[in-house]
C-alpha cells in the first residue's frame, strides 16, 4: 500500500487506541469526575476495538488480492505474516502480565482460584478467546486479539467467496444474523455459574464481533473504483444504503435491542469512508498518524503504563471536588498516560514489533525462493 495514499487508515488506527485510552484512564486514580455525560462519553471509547477491526478487515483485503497474484503460497505467507506481526509483542504482553499480576484469582477468572499453565497455553495459540474464563485474564484487553487471531483463520476462505459489494452485505446481514441467534441462544444457555462474567463474554465473543470484520470488507468495496468492481453495482449500493438507515433507525426506536456497537460500525465505516475523499487535519495529523503505527504497542502497553502511573502516584494531580477539578484532574492523567505510552510503545515497536515483522519476512521471503532446476542433459 502507498504511504501517503492510506495515512488516513493510520490515522484512525490511532483515534481507536487514543480512544481506548479514553476508558481505560478512567478506571485509574480517585478524582474522577462523576457526571453522566462525562461517563456516557468516556465509556463510548472502548468502541476504539471495532474501529480496529473494521480497518483491519479494510487492509487486509487491500494487500491479499496483490499478494495472491504475486506469491507462490500466498495462504501460507498470510499467516506467518500475521502470526509475526501479533505473537511477538503479545508473547512478551503475557510474560509481563503474568509479572506484574501473578497467578492468582482476578476477576476475568471467576470462581476459578487461580491461573493455570493450560490457559497460558491457550493464551499463547489463541484460543483463549473461546473460553469465558479465559479470553481476557492474562493480558487486559487481550480479549481483542484473539477475537482477530480467530478472524484470520476464516478470512482465506471469506476472501474467496466475497468478491462483491453485493455479497459482502450479504455477509454483513447472514453475520449480524449470526450474532443475534448466538447472544440469544447462549445468553439463555449459560455454560458457567457466574452470569456477569458470561454475559460479558457473550460481548467479547468472536461470533458477536464478527458483523463488525464484514463491514470492514464492506469498506473495501466501497472505496474501490467502478472502473475495477463491476460488480459494485447500483442495486447493491442501494441495498446497502438502506440496510445502514434500517440499522440506524432501528436503534433510534427500540434503544438497546440493537446493540451500539453494531450502529458504530456502521459510523466507523462512514467515518472511513469520508476521510479517504478528504483528510480533515483534525483526525489525520502527525499525532494520529504516528500513534496509529505504534497503535498495537500502544494497546498492549497501556495497562503496564497505567500501572506504573498509580505506583508513582502519578494518577490524581488534583484533588479538590467538584467536576471542573474532576475534568482537569482526569485531562492530566490522560495526557500523562498519552505521553508515557508513546514513549514505551516507541520502545517496544522498535524493539520488539520490527524485528518480529522482520524475522517473518525472511522466512517468507525463503519460501518464496526460486527452487533450482536440474539440467538434465539427455544421452546419445
Amino acid at each position: 500500500m502507498e504511504t501517503k495514499k492510506y495515512d488516513y487508515i493510520d490515522a484512525l488506527r490511532g483515534v481507536a487506541v487514543l480512544a481506548v485510552l479514553l476508558v481505560h484512564c478512567a478506571l485509574f486514580g480517585t478524582n474522577t469526575p462523576n457526571h453522566p455525560l462525562f461517563a456516557a462519553v468516556v465509556q463510548q471509547g472502548a468502541r476504539g476495538v471495532q474501529l480496529f477491526y473494521v480497518l483491519s478487515a479494510l487492509t487486509l483485503y487491500l494487500s491479499m488480492g496483490s499478494r495472491a497474484r504475486q506469491e507462490q503460497h500466498p495462504t501460507l505467507n498470510f499467516f506467518l505474516r500475521r502470526f509475526f506481526r501479533i505473537a511477538p509483542l503479545f508473547y512478551c504482553a503475557i510474560l509481563y502480565y503474568l509479572w506484574q499480576d501473578g497467578w492468582g484469582p482476578r476477576a476475568w477468572l471467576g470462581d476459578a482460584p487461580a491461573v493455570t499453565l493450560p490457559q497460558v497455553l491457550s493464551t499463547m495459540s489463541f484460543s483463549n478467546g473461546w473460553n469465558p474464563r479465559w479470553i481476557n485474564s492474562i493480558v487486559p484487553g487481550g480479549w481483542s486479539i484473539a477475537v482477530e487471531m480467530s478472524f484470520y483463520l476464516i478470512l482465506p476462505l471469506v476472501f474467496l467467496w466475497v468478491n462483491s459489494l453485493q455479497r459482502a452485505v450479504w455477509l454483513v446481514a447472514l453475520t449480524t444474523l449470526g450474532a443475534v441467534a448466538f447472544v440469544l441462544w447462549f445468553g439463555r444457555h449459560p455454560l458457567i455459574p457466574e452470569a456477569s462474567l458470561w454475559a460479558d463474554f457473550l460481548f467479547l465473543a468472536f461470533p458477536t464481533q464478527l458483523p463488525i470484520f464484514a463491514m470492514g470488507i464492506v469498506l473495501f468495496f466501497l472505496l474501490r473504483t467502478p472502473q475495477a468492481d463491476p460488480l459494485s453495482s447500483a442495486p447493491s449500493r442501494a441495498w446497502l444504503l438502506l440496510l445502514t438507515v434500517g440499522l440506524l433507525v432501528a436503534r433510534l426506536l427500540f434503544g438497546d435491542l440493537v446493540p451500539n456497537y453494531l450502529c458504530f460500525g456502521v459510523v466507523f465505516v462512514l467515518l472511513t469512508y469520508a476521510l479517504s475523499l478528504y483528510p480533515i487535519r483534525l483526525l489525520v495529523n502527525p499525532l494520529t498518524i504516528y500513534a496509529g503505527k505504534i497503535s498495537y504497542s500502544m494497546y498492549l502497553t497501556h495497562f503496564a503504563v497505567l500501572h506504573l502511573m498509580t505506583h508513582l502516584h502519578l494518577t490524581d494531580f488534583i484533588m479538590q471536588p467538584g467536576l471542573s477539578p474532576g475534568l482537569l484532574n482526569y485531562a492530566l492523567r490522560y495526557l500523562t498516560l498519552l505521553g508515557l505510552d508513546l514513549l514505551v510503545a516507541t520502545t517496544t515497536y522498535h524493539l520488539i514489533e520490527k524485528p518480529g515483522m522482520a524475522l517473518g519476512k525472511r522466512l517468507i521471503a525463503s519460501l518464496e525462493k526460486p527452487q533450482p532446476t536440474s539440467l538434465v542433459t539427455a544421452a546419445g
